[in-house]
């Protein structure tokens, strides 16, 4: 059986000090403040319902995408992987462009 008068943080377990109130339940406030948290954790996990979010990745359609959309979506995903950028700039964009080869055509040409 476990010394009533020990802290009640599980990892602790050390004697509470001398002359401490009864009603006292931790060792000391970081003990307190430890076990607040670790209750708090317990509370959020214990809110969630439901299956879990599927895991991050390609959105995909019903439609079917043209060999140029699919060269363009690869080279995007590649230009993210190698700079280690979720999100590129619209100036980041435009580069994976020009390297894929577009040009601005002028006009009346």
């Amino acid at each position: 059986m476990a010394d009533p008068r020990a802290c009640e943080y599980p990892p602790c377990g050390r004697a509470m000090p001398p002359g401490a109130h009864a009603a006292r339940r931790y060792c000391s406030d970081r003990c307190a403040l430890d076990a607040k948290a670790g209750a708090d954790k317990a509370r959020k996990r214990a809110k969630r319902t439901g299956p879990p979010a599927p895991p991050p990745g390609p959105i995909l359609t019903d439609r079917e995408y043209t060999p140029d959309e699919l060269e363009f979506g690869k080279a995007v995903e590649r230009f993210k992987r190698d700079r280690r950028r979720p999100f590129p700039t619209w100036s980041e964009v435009l580069q994976v462009l020009l390297a894929l080869g577009y040009r601005k055509i002028p006009p009346g040409a």
